[in-house]
């Protein structure tokens, strides 16, 4: 199967198109969450065994405790980790909703030509948590925005 491009535009200051492309397992997964928290989901994005589901923040409580719910009165445990993060239309608040547990987490995005520099400032005590164990926290972001921005952007992580 093919897959399928979705455009769109997630920051009005830094002008990023995203591409997001899904097939048929991807509609499926898609499907699935939606029945389970009723709610229509803005995009997903897949990293190996893990599910990143994109919604909308004014339905995103309510899809999170549905999402809660559902976790718990179920007998076993699906193969894939999902993740629900709240959907912003600009690019630095959606970084820092994949960082939704660290609450002094600060973005900032700089634009040097035709690429960004996004610094991600966290609290001393929690640099390892941004980066995750052996790093897969900080690859599945980098994995994000390797997928997802379309064009001639380059990017430039660096954790403080």
């Amino acid at each position: 199967m093919l897959p399928t491009a979705i455009s769109l535009d997630l920051d009005r200051i830094h002008v990023i198109n995203f591409k997001i492309f899904y097939t048929n397992n991807h509609l499926g997964w898609i499907q699935f969450i939606e029945n389970k928290i009723k709610t229509k989901l803005k995009f997903v994005h897949i990293y190996e065994d893990r599910l990143f589901v994109f919604i909308d923040p004014d339905k995103f409580d309510r899809a999170n405790r549905q999402w809660h719910y559902y976790l718990k009165s179920r007998r076993y445990r699906t193969m894939y980790h999902v993740r629900l993060i709240k959907f912003s239309q600009n690019l630095s608040q959606l970084i820092k909703n994949w960082y939704v547990n660290i609450k002094e987490l600060k973005i900032d995005m700089e634009s040097i030509g035709s690429s960004y520099q996004i610094t991600i400032t966290a609290p001393k005590n929690l640099r390892q948590f941004v980066i995750g164990k052996n790093g897969v926290e900080i690859e599945m972001l980098a994995s994000f925005l390797d997928k997802c921005i379309a064009g001639k952007q380059n990017y430039q992580l660096k954790i403080c």
